[in-house]
């Protein structure tokens, strides 16, 4: 998986376009809030130009509320006041932060150092940027830190990155909002069979419903013209990096999406390459190494499916 994250990690660099952004300084929440104000006023702007009816409607009904405060994951909302896609500013400094990182990745112990960044961002709701995050963080990660300062291209590159992530989380949430996504209801124990299988069931559909959006996202994009600009969202998908056991560990990974609301992100970001890859295909024939590494990412996903699959059947309790 190591080698293959990395060159997913690449991906983000066939859409970057050096010199159509300007630099921020991320430290800054007021930097951040702009960034998602602006990105999603001009995606906004797009949709009501380009978008069919239903979609239009929708769009022009949602408030946007970039929190300060609660998780680090995007989500909508609709009540009798009104719909709302929430966009925290957690979720903006750590898409940026790790943005910037990985420009500096260059080897397998890189990428490792890059995941427990995130891991420590994820735990303790942190928003410092990769260079005072490396300080910190010992002997092991003195390479990356002597990488930065970050040059104006890779700037430019990560800040990108940053406005297509904000894109497809506007995007994704939009697209529960118009397939009507309700909260599917689980049961309050699990402490019997029936229930442990209705709690299983309930938190498939809860997936179901997360692929559903993702979906709805790379087709928007797709129809407002930008389909490319889903490879720039590698950052948000990064797995966790093999150990020694790579097998056990990428097996325990895959194995509790089943009790977890969100799939695996390497089954999300199969599923969205895929699909971008048939919208691609439409307008022009995909770059050979793009296809080739979406095409493997693709049957490792259908043969760890499997893989779970096979453990269901012989654990699940229903």
């Amino acid at each position: 998986m190591t080698t293959r994250a990395l060159l997913l990690v690449a991906l983000a660099a066939v859409v970057a376009k050096p010199g159509m952004c300007q630099q921020h300084r991320w430290e800054a929440q007021a930097a951040r809030t702009e960034a998602v104000n602006s990105t999603v006023a001009l995606l906004r702007a797009d949709l009501q130009a380009k978008s069919p009816a239903t979609v239009r409607k929708l769009d022009a009904s949602i408030m946007l509320d970039v929190s300060v405060s609660g998780g680090n994951v995007p989500r909508s909302r609709r009540t009798f006041s009104g719909r709302t896609i929430e966009i925290p500013d957690l979720f903006i400094a750590t898409s940026i932060n790790l943005a910037r990182a990985l420009r500096t990745a260059r080897r397998a112990e890189d990428y490792t150092c890059i995941y427990q960044y995130k891991q420590h961002m994820d735990r303790t709701g942190s928003t410092v940027g990769p260079e005072t995050y490396l300080e910190r963080a010992g002997t092991q990660c003195a390479e990356l830190k002597s990488r930065f300062p970050l040059g104006p291209v890779s700037e430019r590159i990560a800040e990108q990155e940053l406005i297509s992530t904000i894109a497809f989380a506007y995007l994704h949430e939009l697209g529960h909002q118009y397939h009507e996504h309700l909260p599917v209801q689980l049961p309050p124990d699990v402490s019997s069979k029936e229930n442990q299988c209705s709690f299983l069931r309930g938190m498939a559909v809860r997936r179901q419903l997360e692929y559903e959006a993702d979906q709805f996202a790379v087709d928007t994009l797709d129809a407002l013209g930008r389909p490319e600009l889903v490879l720039a969202t590698s950052p948000l998908w990064i797995p966790a990096p093999p150990s020694a056991a790579p097998n056990l560990v990428a097996l325990d990974q895959m194995l509790s999406e089943r009790i977890a609301e969100h799939p695996f992100s390497a089954f999300r970001w199969a599923r969205i390459l895929d699909r971008t890859l048939v919208n691609l295909s439409k307008r022009s024939t995909p770059d050979p190494a793009l296809r080739d590494i979406i095409e493997q990412l693709k049957d490792w996903e259908a043969r760890a499916r499997e893989m779970v699959a096979e453990s269901d059947q012989s654990l699940s309790p229903c």
